[in-house]
């Protein structure tokens, strides 16, 4: 009997150590493993450029310019992008674009103008709503010379145009947003929930 315990017990020991051979730790199994592909680099952002979302000689007409001249602004943040179109006979008119993205997405304009209110006092009266445009759309009176559209479209992206008329910015901001609309990846579809 005591014969069978000890082969009985040599048996389990020769098992378990043939098992512990073939069954790897968790950390051995990955050390083990073949090299896989790296993750992919994280997506740079990739700005549009904002003086192809208005055209000089539209700027320049729409502002009773001769010619307009258009130059990229160097911006310190990579998610915004902005082009000054300046007057070529007096550069201290100008019509500011701003390209910005991360923007939070307003459901439309009264909640968009409410969100912005007069920007802490920076505005002369409170945003006011525009419906006219199919998006989230504002004005911004910024007193002279700052005479502002903005809008928040998907995917995150906020779209700003300065002028010193609001007459002036009204006839440029819808170009530069139909350009922009162009040019944005288009947002992929909510998918709706089965709660069947």
């Amino acid at each position: 009997m005591k014969k069978q315990l000890h082969f009985v017990a040599a048996l389990a020991l020769l098992s378990l150590t043939a098992c512990s051979r073939d069954e790897k730790s968790p950390e051995a199994a990955k050390a083990s493993e073949p090299a896989t592909e790296a993750e992919p680099p994280e997506a740079k952002l990739v700005m549009p450029d904002p003086c192809s979302l208005l055209d000089a000689a539209a700027v320049a007409n729409a502002a009773g310019w001769k010619a307009a001249t258009p130059t990229p602004v160097q911006t310190t943040a990579v998610y915004i992008a902005a082009c000054d179109f300046t007057d070529t006979a007096d550069a201290k008119h100008v019509v500011k674009l701003v390209l910005t993205y991360g923007a939070l997405i307003p459901d439309d304009s009264a909640q968009y103008a409410a969100m912005v209110g007069n920007k802490g006092g920076m505005l002369k009266q409170p945003a006011t709503p525009v419906t006219t445009l199919g998006e989230a759309v504002i004005e911004m009176d910024g007193g002279p010379g700052a005479q502002s559209m903005q809008t928040r479209i998907d995917p995150t992206a906020e779209l700003t145009v300065t002028a010193d008329t609001m007459q002036v910015t009204r006839v440029l901001f819808p170009q530069a947003l139909i350009n922009l609309r162009k040019i944005l990846p288009v947002p992929a579809p909510l998918q709706k929930r089965n709660d069947s």
